[in-house]
């Protein structure tokens, strides 16, 4: 059965969100960390650096993975696939295209839908 996405009302809040579940599931995103400043950079630094990790395909590999091992892991995709999150947020329909094809990615991966949004 499929998660429920944390409701968040700020991208420094579902950083924060996805940081702390990966930690409680046992992995540390050393990188997403360190890019994020653990969400407290400066949002257009957020919006910078999470945009380049959407869009890395290294990035995506070591997501990919991380999921292998932990197929319940939250991703700042997860997120950002939602257009009224994403844009709000300040990102493109791009990023949020990209973040849904990754979370199908995801999820195929792990066989099933990891996370949904309530509704």
């Amino acid at each position: 059965m499929a998660g429920r996405i944390p409701e968040v009302h700020s991208l420094e809040a579902a950083v924060q969100a996805v940081i702390r579940q990966n930690i409680a599931c046992g992995y540390r995103p050393v990188r997403f960390i360190q890019k994020t400043q653990k969400g407290n950079a400066p949002t257009d630094d957020l919006i910078t650096n999470l945009t380049n990790l959407v869009r890395n395909n290294t990035a995506q590999a070591v997501v990919s993975e991380a999921i292998q091992r932990y197929p319940k892991l939250l991703t700042i995709e997860d997120f950002l696939q939602y257009d009224d999150w994403a844009l709000a947020w300040g990102f493109s329909c791009s990023v949020a295209d990209q973040a849904r094809l990754a979370v199908r990615r995801y999820d195929r991966q792990a066989g099933h839908v990891r996370w949904e949004r309530a509704h």
